[in-house]
């Protein structure tokens, strides 16, 4: 859901880690359940 990736930004800002994921464990395969965010200006 869009609020999971809201809250692991905004963590993400505040611990300044530049790649978190989300991952559902509801999928049948994990490998639909996975989502790799990357923190706009993390290259800088």
């Amino acid at each position: 859901m869009p609020i999971h990736k809201a809250t692991l930004l905004s963590y993400m800002r505040l611990l300044d880690v530049p790649i978190g994921l989300v991952i559902n464990f509801h999928e049948l395969k994990l490998v639909d359940g996975l989502s790799r965010l990357i923190l706009p200006g993390a290259n800088q």
